[in-house]
């Protein structure tokens, strides 16, 4: 019983998420022509996700600068939604980004907000009187930023692939990011809770398995198809040479799904530092926002390294 009434909480938690993920995608495609819904959805998530990792620290003795770390996240992904190329339309109608004509001349703009950023984190430090505890504050307040803000930033970049056409491929390829990860997690689970005999890494996560994540890995795999099929995930490149072929296929599921589930016990080890089964009690049989987004937070870097590599696509054009 407790079992069904876990997952029914998870199904509609799920439910709700995708809701409003899918609502704001499509007012940023079929409304914005730009990326408002996802900067408001990430600044949400991404404040949350960083009041978690600041509570995970505090319960193993460690106070990071809770209010300095949300507030600068949240400048640093407007100051990177400023720089994509496809931020505002030009007279000539042509896309630029918010501070400057080209994407390559707004590009440094975002690498001052970094080191003003770690500036003002050093500085605030200065102003405590007692020392001891500085190493593991500024630590903990640097690596949260990393964790919150420029992990998942990647998905930023993801969307804008295909430059001028970004609103129909890079969406597509950021759809296909989230799913591919998402579906490791939930192959995974559902399998590792029925058929799961061979613990995994019992010392990090004990409900997780080995027979479940090879099942997630090949959920993945299936999905990745699925959107090669939909050609979401391209068939071939803008210079017309094979881009998404079945070995390319492949290797996108497994390294999506494969570092996806790293994610998820990365955020594992956090949680067991603190003596925590969940980041927060934010999403019912979820847990907290850490806890939905682990796996797309650490999949993205890879997978946007990789899209660029297999089809050839780049944020300022269709290709090059």
């Amino acid at each position: 019983m407790a079992a069904r009434t876990e997952l029914g909480k998870r199904l509609r938690a799920a439910a709700i998420l995708l809701a409003v993920i899918a609502a704001a995608l499509g007012a940023d495609v079929y409304l914005f022509k730009r990326d408002v819904g996802l900067l408001v959805v990430c600044t949400v998530a991404m404040a949350f996700a960083y009041n978690e990792f600041c509570s995970l620290c505090e319960s193993w003795g460690t106070r990071p600068f809770r209010g300095f770390g949300i507030v600068g996240c949240v400048l640093l992904l407007f100051v990177q939604w400023g720089t994509l190329p496809h931020c505002r339309v030009l007279d000539d109608g042509s896309w630029a980004p918010l501070f400057a004509a080209t994407y390559q001349q707004a590009r440094p703009v975002l690498d001052v907000a970094v080191i003003v950023a770690i500036f003002v984190v050093f500085l605030r430090q200065a102003f405590i009187k007692d020392p001891k505890d500085a190493l593991p504050a500024l630590g903990m307040t640097i690596l949260g930023a990393i964790y919150c803000w420029y992990l998942p930033s990647f998905l930023f970049r993801i969307r804008h692939l295909g430059g001028a056409n970004w609103l129909t491929v890079g969406h597509g390829l950021l759809i296909a990011v989230i799913f591919v990860s998402k579906m490791a997690d939930v192959g995974a689970y559902f399998f590792g809770k029925k058929f799961g005999r061979h613990k995994l890494i019992p010392r990090i996560s004990p409900g997780k398995s080995i027979e479940g994540a090879v099942f997630g890995l090949a959920c993945s795999v299936g999905m990745a198809f699925a959107l090669r099929g939909l050609e979401i995930l391209p068939s071939v490149r803008p210079d017309g040479l094979p881009a998404f072929g079945v070995p390319e296929t492949v290797a996108f599921g497994l390294l999506v799904g494969g570092t996806g589930m790293c994610g998820d016990l990365f955020e594992s080890i956090l949680k067991r530092s603190g003596g925590h089964k969940d980041s927060s009690r934010m999403l019912p049989g979820y847990g907290g926002v850490l806890d939905v987004l682990d796996s797309v937070i650490i999949s993205a870097p890879p997978a946007y390294l990789f899209l660029r590599l297999v089809t050839g696509l780049t944020m300022s054009g269709a290709a090059g």
